[in-house]
């Protein structure tokens, strides 16, 4: 009997840390556990690895677009960030660097950048993946859904 008390309080303690362990997950890609912040993560500097915009992959860019394979971004673990765009759309000037401060939003599940005063507007990312050496981020401006993959740039 006694033998039996102890399996089922072994059962449950095992039930409540699967629970505790799964439960807290934020992203919809790991990791389930970190003992790495979310600030130490993302304070690094990204490359674009793909990009989808409504499920088009527009990574390379065209002769009027936004060129992400030589775009990078890069964040402090203060709160500023940097984004160096290669933009070849008429009227831009082929890299441009634009810089800001970023902050976590709604539990750390949304990235908000902020550009410095040159009139971009505030954005806010959806996080999806955000580890050591990946960070994704979805971008849904009214049903308008750009998709961004980043690897950690060495």
């Amino acid at each position: 009997m006694i033998q039996k008390l102890k399996q089922y309080q072994l059962l449950l303690v095992g039930v409540f840390a699967f629970v505790f362990l799964f439960a807290g997950c934020k992203y919809e890609l790991g990791p389930i556990i970190s003992f790495v912040s979310e600030e130490t993560r993302i304070g690094r500097g990204w490359k674009f690895s793909k990009v989808y915009h409504n499920k088009v992959l527009v990574t390379n860019g065209s002769a009027d677009s936004v060129v992400y394979t030589t775009s990078l971004l890069g964040f402090d673990t203060k709160g500023r960030f940097s984004f160096l765009v290669s933009d070849l759309r008429v009227g831009h000037k082929g890299n441009t660097l634009y810089n800001g401060n970023w902050a976590f939003d709604n539990d750390k599940k949304d990235l908000v950048l902020k550009y410095d005063n040159d009139g971009r507007p505030t954005k806010t990312y959806r996080i999806f993946k955000l580890t050591e050496a990946d960070l994704n981020l979805r971008l849904d401006e009214a049903g308008d859904v750009t998709e961004y993959y980043l690897v950690q740039t060495k």
